[in-house]
This record gives C-alpha cells, structure tokens and sequence, in this order.
C-alpha cells in the first residue's frame, strides 16, 4: 500500500502537519519540527506553507478512533452496535 500524506492529530501540536510530515518521510518528528521552526526565524515562506498544508491536508484515517489507540477498536465496538 502506497503512503499518504496527511495530517496526525494525535501526536499534533497545531495542525498535525509536522507530525503527519515525519510519518510520511520516516523521520522523527522533532527533526521535522526544527527544520519548520529555524525556516520561520529566517523569514522563510514556512509558515504560510505550514498554514496551507494545516488546511489543505486530510486527516488521517486511523486518527478516528475516540480512545487514542491505533487499533480503531472504537470503531469495531461501534459498529457491532
């Protein structure tokens, strides 16, 4: 199954976008958000860019489960009801 990218709700600080970000490149999400972060000082475009992905990007299907598991456990118990 190919990758999506698309946003992480539950690992988010604001949008998702750097976490969904670094599960789409296999990188650690801290990375991802200190690149972001050192761009914006440097007066890059980053957080438009950051702001346009937030917006733009679909959440991630697994993110639908209401106990913040990533099983979707939730979803089989509600649906056998």
């Amino acid at each position: 199954m190919a990758k999506k990218l698309c946003k992480d709700k539950k690992n988010a600080m604001v949008f998702g976008v750097c976490s969904g970000l670094s599960k789409y490149l296999d990188v650690d999400v801290s990375i991802i958000r200190i690149i972001f972060l050192v761009s914006i000082i440097c007066g890059g475009l980053s957080i438009w860019i950051y702001v346009i992905m937030g917006l733009i990007l679909p959440e991630n299907a697994s993110n639908s489960c209401k106990c913040n598991c990533t099983c979707g456990c939730c979803n089989d118990i509600i649906e056998e009801l």
